[in-house]
């Protein structure tokens, strides 16, 4: 048992991670001093007799307002940035935009900072938010004053030195509490109240989610080196805690304490070295397993899941972990095969798709005999009472499963649903093979398709793979019986969590229930796929009942209609109908997650259906696939930007230029028409009371007329005309928008020959209407950029033939040719909030990109060289 020593404050570690400066980002570097809050009546001071010094290798990440990619900057320590007592360092960075809310929110703090840089999530929408993907450290978050970031600690934190042959540790507490979050969410802001002073603003809001009862990381057992365990919020173990150290994944040391302790946040309990106190475990790792385990293959070589693939016979083993983190799933005392099936209506015999399995040490290993038979098993770990643990589903599969993007993602589509052993065919009727495995969303076990409609008849499946627990079950409940179907009033758990497929962390869940290197698709991973309805226009879509699939997308992607699960465990509309989950939940209805729902008429919806219902899952890619923009297109270089009060122009959605070119035309959402000079000057043209609208989101000018176009949500297209622009009569509506409500048309520009272009947010949908109302074409955009999200706002060049377009999802400038056949250029503007305008200036060589920041506006003006 661990002796425990004096509990101290403290924090401090080291970590890796460099971010270069990319395109759109000002250069001049600037240089901050970095102090370590020790204020001893501030309720976040870290007390002075712990470790409050920096050291060389620390790593601190800065960024501002709307990091994304390469919008922050990492900083390494050198010992020369360092104060000789380690109280203060000197940084220097560029190209962070500043996060200001002074105008509405009273913060004085502009930049903010985090450490480690290592278990920071980049890529993300930041401002003064600190995202954490890796909470088991000592995590620090910090703004500004002036030119001084004040950091603050996040965790209590337990140090400890050890040595020994063992390089990764799990530590946990005795009683289940949390001890990290798989997306930790924090901030910090300076705020002026009244008089100016520094208030310390802390939550753990809705963004943080995954708690975790056990945290992993690597251990330097040198018997020197300080180690650290950092615990967000700190926490109060009641029956005391337990490290369980590993080398190359086996569990060969432990130490434990059953003392109860309270560790508050900004506390370090400092343990020494507890070599002297390390035991060799007993139970697990005492077992030797019956199955040779010197060759077998590791499944885990490209990271951890809850399925695997398999393609040939031979000896497999996995880490038994918890799904796609490195977590232990506890003490492994026996495992076992729960079912098997062939992936159609074959007999099957038990033992043909897994004919042995046993355990040794952290490791499952089972034997695929020599008769290889396509199909699926479910493999589990129990407890010494029985209890599952966690189970695993292995993917039986002859030849590997193909991917391609078939136009709807900037991701890799698997090519069959998951689970199933062979690809459905465009010219073939679909079979059971085709179906794969259904799921009730945001579980990791599958349950058998519907060839096994006597699901646990001998004639479809070895085992039992699925009884009715007549009710709803915890996460947890699912984890120890993963064959039992729940359902109450449509939903099979009692507590509604959104981020159970990672839609909120955008990152791969530990319940994600696909192999390694693919997950579940969030709805914006596959726009083109999930965010409309594919019989509106969609590129390769058929329905073919009598084959019993249907199609989309260029190449053509085939889907099964395989029918679902309902409540009761009954099997329906095989053949008919299908819904593919994504990993959207829905919100405001707790019962009802998202995907594509096709069926009889032809129809599909991209409607939220409930969650007990069992559908199926095909997989993407965890990474997108590289896009590089054409040759000769423009190079974006840096930026500045104007702010503009509420009281001088609200809620900026579109831009054009004057007849003259001497000034631009902008309307604000509350129904203004705006002068906006290029000094930034700003004056009205019209007010709502003139224009009548509510919710005008775009403008544009007729080059012969000079008159005004506008486009108003949900689907309005007006115009006021030259020259006095003080009137606004009705031209058309967009009848295909006008149940788009707030995300319908968003954008408006005028092409040639008049032509007006018009899209919406809702599908990414443009549409080719002539002026006097008639419509000559619609195109769903994501099916020609698959990384479009939405249309924020259009642009026609007609001195190059381009058109642009601005995405406040995405948060990326698009450059189609004029026609709108294909993407050319692609850029990132993710250091814009809600980019709702763009205006390409050949004159001053920029492109200007309106920002509508809510009652207030910004205008950024973006360098470009080669627009001509």
């Amino acid at each position: 048992m661990l002796v425990l020593a004096t509990m101290v404050a403290g924090t401090a570690s080291s970590c890796s991670k460099d971010v270069e400066p990319g395109n759109g980002r000002p250069g001049d570097a600037v240089t901050y001093t970095c102090i370590i809050a020790s204020d001893p009546d501030s309720k976040v001071a870290i007390s002075e007799t712990g470790k409050t010094t920096w050291e060389p290798g620390d790593q601190i990440i800065v960024h501002g307002e709307y990091t994304g990619s390469g919008k922050s900057d990492t900083v390494t320590l050198t010992a020369g940035d360092i104060s000789a007592d380690g109280k203060k360092a000197t940084i220097s960075f560029s190209g962070v935009a500043p996060y200001d809310r002074s105008s509405d929110k009273g913060y004085t703090s502009t930049i903010y900072a985090a450490y480690p840089a290592s278990s920071v999530k980049d890529n993300d929408h930041c401002y003064y938010y600190s995202n954490f993907v890796n909470t088991n450290a000592p995590l620090m978050a910090a703004y500004n004053v002036g030119n001084t970031f004040v950091f603050y600690n996040l965790c209590g934190v337990i140090a400890y030195k050890a040595s020994g042959n063992f390089d990764s540790v799990v530590f946990s507490g005795n009683n289940e509490e949390t001890v990290g979050y798989s997306y930790y969410r924090t901030y910090l802001v300076q705020k002026n109240t009244g008089s100016p002073r520094l208030e310390y603003n802390y939550t753990s809001d809705g963004g943080t989610n995954g708690p975790l009862t056990e945290c992993s990381g690597k251990v330097v057992a040198d018997g020197s080196t300080m180690n650290y365990i950092g615990i967000p919020n700190g926490v109060s173990f009641s029956q005391g805690f337990t490290f369980k150290f590993y080398k190359d994944g086996d569990l060969v040391k432990m130490a434990r304490t059953e003392k109860a302790l309270n560790l508050p946040r900004n506390k370090m309990l400092y343990l020494g070295d507890i070599t002297s106190k390390l035991e060799t475990p007993s139970g697990s790792d005492s077992h030797t397993s019956s199955i040779p385990t010197d060759d077998a293959i590791n499944l885990c070589a490209d990271g951890t899941a809850n399925c695997y693939m398999v393609n040939d016979p031979g000896v497999y083993k996995l880490r038994m972990v918890r799904g796609n983190v490195n977590v232990s799933i506890g003490k492994t005392a026996s495992v076992e095969v729960l079912w098997e099936n062939y992936g159609g209506s074959e007999a099957v015999t038990p033992g043909s798709v897994v004919s042995e399995i046993d355990f040794e040490g952290s490791w499952m290993y089972f034997r695929v005999p020599e008769q290889f038979h396509d199909g699926n098993a479910l493999v589990a770990a129990k407890d010494e009472g029985g209890n599952i643990l966690w189970s695993w589903h292995i993917w039986m599969t002859s030849y590997s499963v193909d991917v391609d993007s078939y136009g709807l993602s900037a991701y890799q589509f698997m090519t069959r649903n998951l689970g199933a052993i062979a690809d459905a065919s465009a010219n073939g009727n679909a079979g059971p093979e085709t179906f794969g495995l259904l799921y009730q969303w945001g579980r990791k076990d599958p349950f058998p398709g519907a060839a096994g409609a006597g699901v646990n008849s001998a004639s479809a499946i070895a085992g039992k793979a699925m009884t009715l627990h007549g009710g709803q079950m915890t996460v947890d409940q699912t984890i120890a019986a993963p064959t039992e179907f729940a359902d109450y009033n449509g939903d099979w758990t009692t507590v509604t969590d959104r981020d159970l497929w990672g839609d909120v962390s955008k990152i791969k869940s530990v319940y994600d229930p696909c192999p390694p290197g693919y997950k579940v698709p969030r709805r914006e991973d596959a726009t083109a796929f999930f965010s409309v309805k594919l019989t509106d226009g969609s590129a390769g879509w058929a329905y073919k009942p009598d084959q019993a699939i249907f199609t989309v997308g260029d190449p053509v992607a085939v889907f099964p209609l395989t029918g679902y699960i309902n409540y009761d465990g009954s099997y329906s509309a095989t053949g008919s109908r299908t819904m593919i989950w994504n990993a959207h939940d829905d919100g405001d209805v707790p019962n009802k997650a998202y995907g594509q729902y096709v069926y009889e008429g032809p129809s599909s919806s991209k409607s939220a259906q409930t969650k007990a219902r069992g559908c199926t899952v095909r997989c993407i890619s965890e990474t997108k696939a590289p896009f590089i923009n054409e040759q000769g297109m423009p190079v974006m270089g840096s930026y500045t930007k104007t702010d503009f009060t509420s009281a001088q122009m609200a809620e900026l959605s579109g831009l054009c230029f004057s007849k003259d070119g001497d000034f631009m035309w902008g309307v604000g959402d509350g129904g203004t028409l705006y002068k906006i000079g290029f000094d930034m000057s700003v004056s009205v043209q019209m007010n709502p009371t003139q224009t009548s609208e509510a919710d005008l989101e775009g403008v544009t000018m007729d080059p012969v007329t000079k008159d005004l176009y506008f486009c108003c949500e949900p689907n309005r297209v007006r115009k006021t005309t030259a020259p006095n622009y003080n009137t606004i009569t009705k031209i058309f509506e967009v009848a295909d928008a006008a149940n788009f409500g707030n995300s319908g048309l968003e954008g408006i520009t005028y092409y040639k020959d008049n032509v007006l272009y018009v899209g919406s947010q809702s599908g990414a949908y443009l549409w080719a209407y002539n002026v006097n109302g008639t419509m000559i074409w619609k195109k769903q955009l994501a099916t020609i950029a698959p990384y479009i999200q939405e249309v924020g706002d259009l642009y026609y060049d007609p001195a190059t033939d381009l058109l642009w377009i601005s995405d406040s999802e995405a948060f990326k400038l698009f450059v189609f040719d004029g026609s709108v056949t294909k993407l050319k250029a692609m850029y990132d503007i993710s250091f814009i909030g809600n980019p709702e305008s763009v205006l390409v200036d050949h004159t001053r060589n920029c492109v200007w990109v309106g920002d509508d920041r809510g009652s207030s506006s910004r205008i950024y003006k973006i360098s470009f060289t080669g627009l001509n």
